[in-house]
């Protein structure tokens, strides 16, 4: 402990606790820190979730048909941004602020994710016939050259 540290962390260097102590690790804004693992496992959670979804209904986390395409992307920038600005706002005034306040910024943004995972499941499930179709219509075709007169009907 030195007499620099001392007159930066007086509340600490005051405890009974760091009087005889050698040494103490002082983290400075570990609030911030948790707040932000929080919502990063929230916003995960919902990604996961539409990735999920997609992997269900269309058999992939990428294409598909479009409107189940733009509606993942736009879900997951929407979660991408939902983290960017929830965790801004909370190290700049949100820790700050009284708890009504909070309640509303988090409740607010939780309802925003969930309507637009919500969305993105409706969306993905009323288009998932169109890509079953069009794999049928895929896959005659490569029947159709299995079974040429070549191999006498007969597959390799």
């Amino acid at each position: 402990q030195t007499e620099q540290w001392k007159a930066l962390y007086p509340d600490i260097a005051a405890r009974a606790s760091m009087r005889n102590a050698g040494g103490a690790l002082v983290v400075r804004g570990a609030e911030d820190l948790f707040f932000s693992v929080i919502v990063f496992a929230v916003m995960a959670a919902f990604a996961l979730i539409v990735l999920l979804v997609r992997r269900r209904y269309v058999r992939g986390e990428l294409g598909g048909p479009m409107p189940s395409k733009v509606m993942g992307g736009l879900s997951l920038l929407v979660f991408w941004f939902s983290y960017i600005g929830l965790v801004s706002w909370y190290s700049i005034t949100g820790k700050n602020s009284n708890i009504e306040e909070l309640l509303l910024v988090i409740l607010g943004v939780g309802a925003l994710c969930v309507s637009i995972t919500t969305c993105t499941t409706l969306v993905t499930m009323r288009f998932k016939g169109l890509h079953e179709e069009d794999e049928e219509e895929d896959d005659a075709g490569f029947i159709e050259e299995i079974r040429s007169p070549k191999n006498n009907g007969l597959s390799p």
